[in-house]
């Protein structure tokens, strides 16, 4: 994939599109046909943390020193936020029955973050009924959207989009004067397929997924998922230059 993409024009940025190459001049057999931009959304972490409320909790059974009892999980975050860290203390011990003072006998209680989203525990007590409850910090996830600079479109031209996993990417554009717009990998509507169709088949690469676009001539009658014919040679479509757009460079 990578020698096949060789001299293509890219558009990158970490999390939306921030640069934009110098578009490659249209050879004589080929029509300027419209343009377009890109609009990406993705869920970023805030850069203020703080405490995860209501606290995550682990209940501890009443037990005796001679049966001691070990509990081991995982405890989930919710999805809008991500995990900074375990604050210190990490986590209060609350007494469910006050007289059994059930704290003292919790022998250790140990924690590790396993990913944005998840805490493992390993606790273990041999006495009364407790409650540890965690001191997670955590961030905000928001939305944060970006447009690119505006495209020119030509006709035949393949327009390659590099979507990383749980980015929304949304197509907008004019073409022979109609609005057009489309999510890619997701179905055309008709109004989108007078001017693009997908070229081949989607690429995954890590976390990217790469769909290309053929801008269709205003004058080409074909059916959308017919072979792409050029109306002023009636023969094949010519090779076209290939515009790579995306998130975050390939890997």
């Amino acid at each position: 994939m990578r020698s096949a993409l060789l001299g293509v024009m890219l558009l990158f940025s970490t999390a939306a599109f921030a640069q934009r190459p110098v578009p490659a001049p249209a050879s004589s057999a080929e029509e300027k046909v419209g343009s377009y931009h890109v609009i990406t959304s993705q869920l970023q972490p805030v850069q203020a943390t703080r405490r995860l409320m209501p606290q995550p909790g682990i209940q501890l059974n009443d037990t005796t020193a001679d049966t001691p009892q070990e509990y081991s999980g995982t405890i989930p975050v919710p999805s809008n936020y991500v995990i900074d860290g375990l604050q210190n203390p990490q986590n209060n011990c609350v007494d469910i029955t006050a007289q059994e003072n059930g704290c003292r006998f919790v022998d250790y209680a140990s924690f590790s973050i396993t990913d944005s989203n998840h805490i493992f525990y390993h606790v273990r007590n041999h006495g009364g009924r407790v409650l540890l409850l965690l001191n997670v910090a955590v961030r905000d996830l928001v939305a944060q959207t970006s447009q690119s600079a505006d495209s020119d479109w030509y006709a035949n031209q393949v327009t390659a989009f590099n979507v990383l996993k749980d980015t929304n990417v949304l197509v907008q554009g004019i073409w022979n004067n109609d609005s057009v717009f489309f999510v890619p990998g997701q179905p055309l509507s008709p109004d989108a397929q007078k001017a693009v169709q997908q070229e081949g088949q989607p690429q995954t690469i890590g976390n990217e997924t790469i769909y290309s676009y053929r801008v269709k001539d205003p004058g080409w009658k074909g059916q959308a998922n017919a072979s792409c014919v050029d109306v002023k040679t009636k023969g094949a479509c010519k090779p076209a230059e290939v515009k790579l757009h995306g998130s975050a460079p390939l890997k």
